[in-house]
C-alpha cells in the first residue's frame, strides 16, 4: 500500500506540473471565461488583471478587495471563476470560498497565495476550491492553464503543495483509516457535486482511470488529477478509502 500511495502521489505531481507549464496553453472554450478576481493587494491584483486581459478567452467582470464583497459580487455577475486571496481584512478566501459555493456552485474557485501551508490547501478544498497556486508562480499563461483546466472539469493544485497533501497519507495512513471506520466525515455527501458523485461510484464499482477517463471522454492524466482533488475533499488517501466513503454514505451500494 505504501508503494502503491508513493507511487499515486508521483502521478499526481506530474500530471500538475504539466498542466501548469506556460508553453503547454489549453484551448479556450468558444465563450470568454467571466472571472472575479479578488485580493485586498491593489498592486498584485491590478497585475492579475492586466496578465489576464491580453487574453480574448478572459473576461474580467468585476473585482473585490475581501471575502464579503467577493460574496455579494459573485451573486450579482454570477463569474465563471472566482481567483482568490485567502488573507484579507473581515472575510478570509477560505471562508468566502464556502459561502460562494453554498450560494453558487456553479462557480469554480481557485485559490491564489503566497502561503505555503497544507492545512490551508486542504480547508479550501474541503470547503470546494478547485484549485490551490501560489502567487510567487504567476504567470498570465499560469492562469490563464489553471482557468482553462477548471473550466474543462478539471482542477489544478501546485506541486509542492500536492507532495506535502499525499506525504501526509503516506506517513499517517492510519489515523485517515480510522475517521473512515468511524465515519467521521467532514464532508457530508451533499456538499459534493454531481460530477463528484459519479465519479466516487465509478471508483466505488471498481473502474480504473482509464475506463473513468473513456466514459467522459478525458484523458487519464486528467481523471488522476480529479481524484487527487476528491480524495483530498473527503479526507481518504486512496481509492479504497474513497469506496468506503461512498459504502458509508450511501452513495453506491452493495
Amino acid at each position: 500500500m505504501l508503494v502503491q500511495i508513493l507511487l499515486y502521489a508521483s502521478v499526481m505531481i506530474g500530471e500538475i506540473a504539466e498542466t501548469m507549464a506556460a508553453d503547454n496553453v489549453i484551448q479556450p472554450n468558444s465563450d470568454p471565461v467571466r472571472v472575479l478576481i479578488v485580493d485586498d493587494n491593489d498592486m498584485f491584483r491590478t497585475g492579475v488583471q492586466i496578465a489576464l486581459e491580453t487574453n480574448s478567452g478572459v473576461e474580467i467582470v468585476g473585482v473585490a478587495t475581501q471575502g464579503d464583497i467577493a460574496i455579494k459580487k459573485t451573486l450579482e455577475l454570477q463569474p465563471d471563476v472566482v481567483l482568490m486571496d485567502i488573507q484579507m481584512p473581515v472575510m478570509n478566501g477560505i471562508e468566502a470560498t464556502l459561502e460562494v459555493m453554498k450560494r453558487r456552485p456553479a462557480t469554480k474557485v481557485i485559490m491564489l497565495t503566497s502561503l505555503d501551508q497544507k492545512e490551508l490547501a486542504m480547508q479550501a478544498i474541503q470547503n470546494g476550491a478547485v484549485g490551490f497556486l501560489y502567487k510567487d508562480a504567476v504567470s498570465g499563461d499560469y492562469l490563464y492553464n489553471g482557468i482553462q483546466t477548471v473550466m474543462q472539469g478539471g482542477s489544478i493544485i501546485h506541486p509542492s503543495i500536492l507532495r506535502k497533501i499525499n506525504a501526509e497519507a503516506v506517513v499517517k495512513p492510519t489515523a485517515i483509516v480510522s475517521r473512515i471506520e468511524m465515519e467521521e466525515w467532514q464532508v457530508p455527501p451533499s456538499s459534493l457535486s454531481a460530477a463528484e458523485i459519479d465519479l466516487l461510484k465509478m471508483v466505488a464499482h471498481g473502474a480504473e482511470n482509464k475506463q473513468i477517463a473513456e466514459e467522459l471522454n478525458v484523458s487519464p492524466k486528467t481523471i488522476a488529477n480529479r481524484l487527487a482533488l476528491l480524495f483530498a475533499k473527503i479526507n481518504v488517501p486512496n481509492r479504497v478509502g474513497a469506496t468506503k466513503y461512498a459504502l458509508k454514505t450511501g452513495i453506491v451500494s452493495l
